[in-house]
């Protein structure tokens, strides 16, 4: 009689045990799920005002990819008059200085210079006065896209040069129209210089909102930094190497704290060296020393 009991509660048993249903993805302790803590580390160092970060191939100019050909000069500048490239495409090159801002606008020689086959969307958030970042003009571009003061008009001669890449994504030598004449004086080919002002509508636009968002290391930084923090749920912060705009991590489903991030990041700005390991050792610190209400 036990044995035919305990054979008919197996029979009972088993057909509980044929369909699991849906596994579990994530442990029953935290089946509400837990937001991430994430904190940005901005790199504010004085390099990141750079216009331009070298293409490989440009050791044949003596200068390596890692380098900088025109430092805090720049292809671009604002005179008096508007913006303007800081090499005339019509004279020759006779210094360096004179070849980074000729060949600095050819996105083959600097892979930070337009390129015409992008689309470059103005940044996630709004300026200093509130306003949701918009396209720009060649008559109204902004030099800081958080401050609206700093809006200029580019003249009629600004130009890019030209890439005939041969395909290897490398720059070699005539590919941007920089060349040697008998006399090994440099000049720039005038076949290779577009100008912005015959460019389509919508190629005047892509380039003004280039150049509002996109010319230089920091824009291009704050620009993807912008876009993961505006679409993002988690608790995020901010750490500059500097040290000079710091933000705890909050949860960015608050709009306000996500708007007082941004700011934070927008208001960063370049300048002074490269404290790597110090600025790690204070992010280490941060999380080390913060309590539960900040960190989640």
């Amino acid at each position: 009689m036990r044995y035919l009991l305990s054979g008919a509660l197996c029979l009972v048993a088993l057909p509980c045990l044929a369909a699991p249903g849906e596994i579990a993805r994530a442990p029953v302790t935290e089946a509400t799920g837990v937001q991430p803590n994430i904190l940005f580390i901005l790199d504010d160092s004085g390099s990141m005002a750079w216009e331009d970060t070298l293409n490989k191939g440009v050791e044949h100019w003596g200068y390596q990819p890692a380098s900088s050909l025109m430092g805090y000069t720049g292809v671009y500048s604002n005179s008096r008059t508007g913006i303007e490239n800081n090499h005339d495409a019509d004279d020759r090159i006779v210094y360096s200085s004179d070849l980074g801002g000729a060949v600095g606008a050819c996105m083959g020689f600097n892979v930070m210079a337009y390129n015409p086959a992008l689309t470059y969307t103005p940044w996630a958030g709004a300026d200093r006065l509130g306003i949701a970042y918009q396209n720009m003009s060649l008559s109204n571009v902004r030099e800081d896209p958080y401050e609206p003061t700093s809006s200029a008009r580019m003249k009629d001669d600004v130009y890019y040069v030209r890439w005939d890449d041969n395909g290897d994504g490398d720059y070699d030598y005539g590919e941007c129209g920089v060349y040697s004449n008998n006399s090994g004086r440099l000049y720039l080919d005038e076949d290779h210089v577009i100008e912005v002002e015959d460019l389509s509508a919508a190629q005047q636009v892509n380039f003004a909102n280039w150049f509002t968002y996109y010319r230089d290391r920091m824009l291009v930084a704050k620009s993807a930094m912008a876009g993961v923090i505006n679409a993002n749920e988690s608790r995020v912060g901010l750490r500059t190497i500097q040290g000079r705009n710091n933000r705890n991590v909050a949860d960015m489903t608050d709009v306000d704290e996500r708007e007082d991030l941004l700011e934070e990041l927008f208001t960063a700005y370049p300048s002074g060296g490269t404290p790597l390991r110090t600025s790690l050792k204070n992010v280490l610190q941060h999380w080390k020393q913060c309590s539960h209400s900040e960190c989640g």
